[in-house]
């Protein structure tokens, strides 16, 4: 039935569709939060003053502290007394140090532009890779409006200058170069030295290159020594003191919170979560294995599901961090259903899902993450039967 319907939907007709909804959208859009308002924003331009005088982001005088952060208002228009609770940066020293040299070209507005500027060079990037790449045509121009012309993005992502564009971009990135095995470690090295995940995928892409003899085993060794003399060297700004933001994100895991899959079983009583979690992404993690092993996966997928298993089994995933799952997700999805996951995000924008996500009340958090995870599962759900019905990889 799905096949059928879907056939009969002509991508004009869903550009429409989706056309209209974000025209829907950007006509409500002054009423989107400035993004100097939202709270991790302020974070980031708070330890981005201190960097441009001259202070350690990972060691911050309280001097500083007391004296500065009033400077930065959050969403209540007060200061960030209960937002920047530690005397350090919680980012990658590399990003520290971007956000930093973003600031001073540009203070407050800065690191907007930046964030900005990389989800546009997003969308580019995927335009010239459908444009060379046969592999990836599908669907382009249907793909191309929805994330170019998506709400649920903008306002997760690019109004409140979150980093998850930085996501977005080093997904696309590492496709276009996927079979450039040398390019592709660089790119990952890259995006590990600015939020981790590129420790992540680079695993599951060397064991894709061993499984289908792209590359050796002696290779594979100089590729892993370029990826972590990269990420080591990284390290060495405001070393040691920057490793406290390791410790900072190890204790983060520890809680259930933001738009977690694990809130319900926590407003329920259920303990321990935090550890079922890890045993859920381990097991997805070793399940991913087994199936490059098995050469059930395309390059493609093992360049993506990493992320997006490493988003969607974490414990304290925000909004704009499952927007990037269903980005990801949506990649070779068809036109019918892209539409509809385009009308998911529509409404769970206008509806402020996000801030029913944050209430006490356990009817009222129920609503959007039943959508919001109903969405998600349904997409695992599509993905996995694709890689159990998809021939042998060669």
């Amino acid at each position: 039935m799905w096949s059928r319907l879907n056939s009969k939907i002509d991508i004009k007709i869903s550009a429409a569709i989706l056309i209209v909804f974000a025209s829907l959208f950007y006509v409500f859009l002054p009423s989107i939060k400035h993004p100097l308002l939202q709270d991790d924003y302020a974070i980031y331009t708070f330890f981005s003053e201190a960097a441009s005088q001259g202070h350690n982001p990972y060691n911050v005088p309280s001097s500083f502290r007391s004296e500065t952060i009033k400077l930065f208002p959050t969403v209540t228009g007060h200061g960030n007394e209960g937002m920047v609770v530690q005397s350090y940066a919680d980012n990658l020293p590399l990003l520290t140090w971007i956000y930093k040299t973003a600031y001073m070209l540009s203070p407050l507005k800065g690191i907007f532009i930046l964030t900005a500027f990389l989800y546009f060079c997003t969308i580019i990037l995927y335009l010239l890779i459908a444009i060379f790449d046969k592999e990836l045509r599908s669907n382009t121009v249907i793909f191309l409006i929805f994330i170019s012309l998506n709400p649920l993005v903008a306002a997760c992502s690019i109004l409140p200058a979150e980093d998850k564009s930085i996501f977005l971009f080093f997904m696309v990135l590492s496709l276009a170069y996927r079979k450039n095995f040398l390019g592709t470690t660089l790119i990952l090295a890259l995006f590990a030295c600015l939020k981790g995940l590129g420790i992540i995928i680079f695993p599951f892409y060397i064991l894709y290159g061993l499984t289908q003899k792209k590359i050796t085993l002696k290779h594979a060794f100089v590729l892993g020594t370029v990826f972590a003399l990269i990420f080591g060297a990284s390290h060495m700004l405001w070393f040691p003191e920057c490793l406290h933001s390791y410790a900072w994100r190890g204790l983060r895991h520890h809680s259930v919170a933001h738009a977690s899959f694990f809130i319900i079983p926590k407003m329920l009583g259920v303990t321990h979560l935090d550890i079922f979690a890890k045993i859920l992404m381990l097991g997805s993690f070793f399940l991913l294995g087994i199936s490059i092993l098995k050469k059930k996966l395309s390059l493609q997928d093992v360049l993506i599901l990493p992320v997006i298993l490493s988003i969607v089994f974490n414990t304290e995933p925000s909004l704009d961090r499952l927007v990037v799952a269903i980005f990801g997700l949506a990649l070779g999805l068809d036109s019918l259903g892209i539409v509809i996951l385009y009308i998911i995000g529509f409404l769970i924008v206008k509806t402020n899902f996000n801030g029913m996500l944050y209430s006490n009340n356990l009817l009222l958090v129920l609503i959007p993450w039943t959508v919001t995870w109903g969405t998600i599962a349904s997409l695992l759900v599509w993905k996995v039967k694709s890689i159990i019905r998809a021939p042998i990889q060669k």
